[in-house]
């Protein structure tokens, strides 16, 4: 799966301005050499490097749904991603499926009345990028249900064609009665948060 991203701009700058990193690689084995040679017995493994990829071409269409809650919801984040891919000069449909509250294995559960429409729209149309957002706290407060809701879309997405993108949320505001009850400060929500997404990205 793509690594994680933090920002809907980054993912649009992907479009024109920004080369996308990805995580699917497999890990390459480096030897140690020269003087450090003496202190080592074997190969060590590096982590992979990033696969960077061009700005896509401008000589197709793209179509990109969007799944998550209030996070993707305010200030019309899929309008401010359309207008950045359009301006840009990509010629982009972006469809919805948004529920404040929502958490991916609900937007996963074909039972559910918006897991439905999640079902619906993949079936009925071929996507090239899926986007999916989590609920805000879930990925730390219930690693385990998180990263099931992520491994039940991707396989949904995948079996579309697309490719799955993480939106990442971040921490709340400092003050609010989650950061309280967790015993959380803005920062520590965030890179926590930051760490979930990017484990279950890799």
């Amino acid at each position: 799966m793509r690594r994680t991203i933090c920002s809907l701009l980054l993912f649009a700058m992907c479009f024109g301005l920004a080369a996308c990193a990805s995580n699917e690689k497999d890990g390459m084995t480096t030897t140690v050499s020269g003087t450090d040679a003496a202190n080592a017995s074997e190969s060590t493994t590096a982590a992979p490097e990033p696969e960077v990829k061009l700005p896509l071409s401008k000589d197709k269409s793209y179509r990109v749904l969007f799944v998550g809650n209030s996070y993707t919801i305010r200030n019309n984040l899929t309008d401010i991603f359309k207008n950045i891919a359009v301006s840009a000069g990509y010629d982009v449909t972006v469809d919805k499926v948004l529920k404040g509250a929502y958490t991916l294995l609900k937007f996963a559960d074909e039972n559910d009345e918006y897991g439905a429409q999640v079902k619906t729209a993949l079936d009925s149309n071929k996507y090239d990028f899926v986007v999916i957002q989590g609920q805000s706290y879930m990925p730390i407060s219930d690693p385990g249900s998180f990263y099931d809701g992520v491994r039940a879309m991707n396989e949904k997405i995948k079996a579309n064609g697309a490719t799955p993108i993480l939106y990442e949320t971040w921490g709340r505001k400092t003050g609010h009665s989650v950061l309280t009850q967790y015993g959380w400060t803005n920062e520590t929500m965030t890179w926590k948060l930051a760490g979930a997404y990017e484990a279950i990205g890799k």
